[in-house]
């Protein structure tokens, strides 16, 4: 027996994402359950909103899973781009702009009058803070006083911005175990709530627990501070069965140096020592507590509070505390309806909302089925319960940005924004499907998916090839 449930009636919202190609047809009043009748077309998608409630201890979040977000990475245009920001929003019905840098307050007054929510970006360093106003002298002495330090007090740069023209200064990265960089960070955090943003994006917010890839960091700061983590986290037999015979005189730089340690880019391959994933994860510490403090000070002086977002993709980490939703850069490699699933499932356990940059592939441009996997992704992202971006001005590792034309994808983002009605208050029920296309799960017998929330009645499952349909239930 076949069963029907009416989108515009009931209280289970049904997503059908047509893998087969993307037609133009309208969303019909109902859809039947019998397999040779499922016709929703891939555009006609269905996007939920669901409240997230307060994410981190002292902020709320206005992100909701039905929005309609863009980053741009600069406003646009300026130099030799001519691509523009603003207008290219409004085409798409934007909710907000995100991830973007040296905005200025001028600019945001244009996009909150246009009706649009407007982020901003902390850069690692604050450099639009410093840098347009000190002489070379004065930066290399700022420089000199923050920087990262390896095991020999040189200082070291993650090896993706040696390819920028000075980059030991416009791209260095500061100690964040120093009090004073956090003193001077909230200055610049403060400089950016001045402007009117409505949310505020971090790109590599692990400072002192990547830099173990460009030879560690071992500032002072940095000893003190896990002298302190070893008190608090390990007795002291503990300590000693590690190497660590008095407290008080313990210096891990000399420690590791006297025990052979690298001091370049091969330092995290090293295992000479019971201390170096300690020392690891005492470095993570540096990083949560740094975000952490720096938001309660920040909101303190404004009296503020906005969502903050950051790169992540996958499990949550302990950063990732002082963070309200993130904005991931999803791979083409693992474009799967399947990955995308158990990809959003980390961000809903944690309570957050994920985003994603989608879809990254540096060989986009000699792809002729880029566009419409990118159609396909676009639609289970926001079906899952995750905001796809509008693919506009996108990091594509070392090929040219992509700037996705409002032809190619404007009909999904305007079913997104014309639609909220249905969404709000509904969270993931369920979803069946066969993906005969499936790259990665080639191996399994029939490469079905099937969920089910127990605690949810939802009598649905679809077994013909190429269609996936997603329950999402009202609470």
């Amino acid at each position: 027996m076949s069963k029907s449930i009416h989108l515009t009636h009931s209280l289970a919202l049904l997503l059908i994402v047509l893998f087969a190609g993307c037609a133009d047809e309208a969303m019909p009043e109902s859809v039947d359950m019998h397999p040779a009748e499922v016709t929703l077309a891939e555009s006609a998608l269905t996007k939920t909103t669901v409240d997230v409630g307060d994410t981190s201890a002292n902020a709320s979040t206005d992100i909701q899973l039905g929005d309609v977000m863009m980053r741009s990475l600069r406003v646009w245009p300026q130099r030799t781009n001519t691509n523009d920001t603003l207008a290219t929003a409004k085409q798409f019905k934007v909710d907000h702009i995100v991830w973007i840098y040296e905005n200025t307050a001028e600019f945001n007054d244009e996009v909150r009058a246009a009706g649009m929510g407007i982020g901003s970006t902390m850069a690692a360093n604050a450099r639009e803070m410093w840098q347009p106003s000190m002489s070379r002298a004065e930066a290399l002495q700022l420089v000199d006083r923050f920087t990262i330090r390896n095991l020999l007090g040189e200082q070291t740069m993650q090896q993706h911005f040696r390819k920028f023209g000075d980059h030991l200064v416009t791209h260095f990265a500061p100690c964040q175990a120093d009090p004073e960089w956090l003193d001077f960070y909230v200055d610049y955090l403060e400089m950016h709530y001045n402007r009117g943003i409505g949310t505020i994006h971090r790109d590599d917010p692990a400072i002192n627990s990547a830099a173990i890839r460009a030879g560690g960091t071992f500032t002072d700061n940095t000893i003190q501070f896990f002298r302190d983590y070893l008190v608090d986290n390990y007795s002291r037999e503990e300590m000693r069965r590690m190497g660590v015979e008095d407290l008080a005189t313990f210096d891990v730089r000399q420690h590791f140096i006297d025990l052979g340690a690298p001091s370049d880019n091969t330092l995290w391959q090293w295992r000479g020592s019971p201390l170096m994933p300690v020392f690891n994860a005492a470095m993570m510490e540096v990083d949560r507590r740094f975000f952490l403090k720096a938001k309660e000070r920040v909101e303190a002086r404004t009296g503020m509070r906005i969502p903050w977002s950051l790169n992540g993709v996958g499990p949550i980490r302990p950063i990732e505390e002082a963070f309200d939703f993130r904005i991931g850069e999803y791979q083409r490699h693992v474009n799967q309806p399947q990955t995308l699933l158990e990809m959003a499932d980390y961000a809903h356990q944690a309570g957050k909302t994920q985003a994603w940059i989608s879809i990254v592939d540096r060989e986009y441009a000699t792809s002729p089925d880029f566009t419409v996997d990118l159609r396909r992704h676009i639609a289970t992202a926001y079906a899952v319960g995750t905001i796809p971006l509008v693919p506009w001005c996108m990091y594509m590792h070392d090929a040219p940005r992509y700037y996705g034309s409002f032809d190619d994808y404007g009909d999904l983002f305007h079913f997104v924004s014309d639609n909220r009605q249905h969404f709000d208050g509904h969270s993931f029920s369920s979803v069946s499907g066969m993906d005969h296309g499936s790259r990665l799960y080639a191996w399994l017998p029939n490469r079905e998916i099937r969920f089910r929330n127990a605690s949810v009645e939802t009598p649905l499952r679809i077994n013909q090839a190429g269609i996936f349909g997603f329950i999402r239930h009202s609470a």
